[in-house]
């Protein structure tokens, strides 16, 4: 043990005080009493004026005594020199999505204290996540680094490059550590690693159109990060159709798997697939698609209305008569058009400049031929006793005929796609029937091609356009946006919403990082135990004060 300040012992000359306050206390007293008689028994004080002033023992005194001397040691600052592995530390710990299965981010705290108790210090902490963020600043204080450890939380995104971090630190570090589920690549530092995580998770999900423009299909890729088989249940959901579709498979360790799901007829914007696993790791097991498609169809409607044709798009998908451009579809009902539509149209005994309506001519018996536009649908309860005559443009497909006259077509040219329905629906059973909004569901799917996705990644910044508005749990968002957890978002564009899928990024959590040590000195640390010092001088005042009360002093 070894004194910091040992001028500070001069302070035990006041027990010299405390001698004479308590030779003092001792001097003979006048006391009246009752009565002299009483006294005339006891013999007489022989003791001489030089024996009075003699001390005697006394534990009031004694304990006094040591708490002065105590008390001046305390001042002195004492300390005890120890020897530590390493001096001056910078402690680096990952904050990324790495760090956010169950139980890792307590043990990333948890050695980042034993580094510091390790080591002599001074310390400095950076959080190594996005973006990298300096905690503690180079501090002596080993109060302020465990302070900063326990605020220490993961981030739910992709970790930068390990430089990011370092420039936060600055230069002359003895020793700097790296803690981590995933070792950096060639880092000349010090690696930690933390234990391996089990998981099985979605690596990818994506949702298409088909090839043959029948409808959509939704591609799950599934990885095993176990060392053991899984019976897993694979679900896809569409979020506005309510629909789902579920695979169950059984996935063998270590390996990944792509499911596939037919997804028939016209789809909503939103999807979402999901695994049946409780693991440490929940955020990859649900993982979310967005067709950058408006949440409804904005329906531009011309010529007569028909509330069972308007019921069977409604039961299709989610659609809003629309007064005002932009129009997602044109729908043309008994009407002549001599204007051009640009985009996509449905003709219900309608025509176009390019396919003119003639005459009205009764006809009957179906003719079917095979196309997506038919898929799942039976014509047989269907009844029809006539059909428009229509001047078909070249390159067209008839799928359906009635009476040999096209009661059914499609086509597409530069202004968009077409599909024409020439049946008189006033005269038919059709929309009473079960095949109805199948057919308008496949006739949407057709018309409307599948749109490409709109996912993003959490963490990732968004530039969102001029006068679009971001809804999250939080707030309202404009210009840019950093979503921070996954899940689906609405974006509200002018008189659009649309949905933003956000995902984790995809990470390996099972794979121990191969621990490395950088060569380090071992360094003397001087370590106070003053505060020792003071716990035992108080300990004396409280047994000084008990013996007090005790004698009645």
């Amino acid at each position: 043990m070894s004194l910091l300040a040992p001028w500070a012992l001069a302070w035990a000359a006041a027990n010299a005080v405390v001698v004479v306050l308590y030779m003092l206390r001792r001097r003979e007293r006048e006391l009246p009493v009752s009565a002299l008689f009483l006294w005339e028994q006891v013999p007489p004080d022989a003791m001489s004026r030089v024996a009075r002033w003699l001390p005697r023992t006394d534990l009031l005194l004694w304990a006094q005594i040591l708490t002065v001397l105590v008390m001046a040691l305390a001042l002195s600052s004492p300390v005890v020199t120890q020897t530590r592995p390493a001096g001056a530390t910078a402690i680096v710990v990952d904050t990324s999505l790495k760090s956010a299965p169950a139980g890792r981010m307590e043990e990333a705290r948890r050695v980042a204290r034993e580094v510091v108790q390790d080591s002599a210090g001074p310390w400095a902490l950076v959080s190594w996540g996005t973006p990298p963020e300096l905690i503690v600043a180079p501090t002596d204080s080993s109060e302020e680094i465990m302070t900063g450890i326990a605020q220490l939380s993961y981030r739910l995104a992709a970790r930068p490059p390990l430089g990011q971090a370092l420039a936060l630190a600055p230069d002359g570090w003895d020793r700097i550590t790296v803690i981590t589920g995933a070792a950096p690549d060639d880092a000349p530092v010090e690696v930690i690693g933390l234990s391996p995580v089990d998981n099985v998770a979605i690596d990818a999900f994506a949702v298409r159109a088909q090839p043959d423009d029948s409808g959509y299909q939704a591609l799950v890729t599934v990885r095993n990060d176990t060392r053991e088989y899984q019976d897993v249940v694979v679900t896809v959901r569409d979020i506005e159709g309510g629909r789902a579709f579920q695979q169950a498979r059984l996935l063998e360790p270590d390996r990944q798997d792509t499911f596939a799901f037919p997804l028939w007829g016209r789809g909503g914007p939103a999807y979402a697939a999901e695994l049946n696993v409780d693991d440490a790791f929940p955020y990859d097991d649900v993982r979310y698609y967005a067709l950058d498609m408006p949440a409804s169809l904005r329906v531009r409607w011309i010529g007569d209305e028909d509330r069972y044709l308007w019921a069977a798009l409604q039961a299709t998908a989610p659609v809003e008569r629309a007064a005002e451009p932009p129009w997602d579809l044109t729908v043309v009902v008994r009407r002549d058009i001599e204007e051009e539509i640009d985009g996509p149209c449905l003709l219900v005994e309608g025509g176009l400049p390019e396919a003119p309506r003639g005459e009205l001519v009764p006809a009957n018996g179906w003719t079917m031929h095979e196309d997506m536009l038919l898929e799942h649908v039976d014509v047989q309860p269907w009844s029809a006793a006539a059909v428009h005559e229509l001047s078909l443009p070249e390159e067209v497909r008839v799928p359906l005929e009635l009476g040999g006259l096209p009661a059914l077509a499609r086509w597409s040219n530069a202004d968009g796609r077409r599909v024409a329905l020439t049946v008189q629906l006033a005269r038919s059973n059709l929309p009473l029937t079960v095949g109805f909004p199948v057919l308008l569901r496949n006739a949407l799917a057709w018309l409307i091609p599948g749109p490409e996705g709109s996912t993003v990644t959490v963490g990732e910044s968004i530039q969102l356009p001029p006068d679009a508005v971001m809804h999250t749990p939080r707030a309202e968002m404009a210009e840019a946006w950093v979503p921070q957890e996954p899940g689906l978002f609405e974006m509200r564009d002018g008189d659009r919403l649309r949905y933003i899928a956000a995902n984790v990024p995809r990470v390996t959590l099972n794979t121990p990082p191969e621990e490395t040590a950088a060569s380090r000195a071992p360094t003397e640390h001087q370590a106070p135990i003053w505060p020792w010092v003071v716990a035992v001088g108080l300990v004396l005042l409280g047994g000084e004060w008990y013996l007090a009360k005790r004698s009645g002093v």
